[in-house]
């Protein structure tokens, strides 16, 4: 038994004189006589793509954080004044409920609209965001972090927070409510 093998495909072709592979169409005028098997191509190896990395970060150090929040606390208090006095004058109004009130939107919507920071993390270069992603995290995150903020809640938060986290955060989470709402503070770049 005598044939040939495709040049191009590599198929055995049997009949003798086949001008044509039935199986690729190449042009049977240059095979060979004899039935010998051509060199297989070998495949190309392709590396695998690199695996993505977990992102990294520098993580807010408690000091700058603090004088973040005490530059926000100055704008919301001045906030709380400008509002307070002129609406409710002669009515009794709890400046702590309309402090915290304030403070609470001012944090939730400056850090869930405004790439997780508000004014005094934007001038000391520092952002919230998500704890695994390290993208700006959603509202909802955002609305659990800063439950506490803008009023004495937040130093239970704090106080709380660093006990907790005093041995086990790399992660430099300070607040308890940071751990609820899977939130870190980042440097920006």
């Amino acid at each position: 038994m005598s044939g040939v093998y495709c040049p191009e495909c590599g198929s055995y072709i049997e009949e003798l004189g086949t001008q044509f592979c039935p199986h690729c169409g190449a042009s049977l005028s240059v095979a060979a006589t004899t039935a010998e098997k051509p060199t297989p191509i070998q495949p190309m190896e392709v590396p695998p793509p690199p695996t993505p990395s977990a992102p990294t970060a520098m993580y807010g150090e408690l000091g700058e954080r603090l004088i973040a929040y005490i530059i926000d606390a100055v704008i919301i208090w001045v906030i709380t004044a400008i509002i307070v006095f002129p609406l409710f004058n002669g009515y009794y109004v709890s400046w702590w409920f309309v402090s915290w009130l304030l403070g609470f939107l001012y944090f939730w919507i400056l850090e869930s609209f405004n790439n997780g920071q508000t004014l005094g993390k934007k001038l000391l270069n520092l952002r919230t965001v998500d704890e695994v992603s390290l993208e700006v995290a959603e509202a909802g995150s955002y609305f659990v972090n800063n439950l506490s903020r803008g009023s004495g809640w937040i130093i239970i938060d704090l106080l709380v927070g660093l006990i907790v986290n005093s041995t086990s955060d790399e992660r430099k989470r300070y607040r308890i409510l940071q751990n609820w709402s899977k939130t870190v503070v980042i440097k920006s770049t």
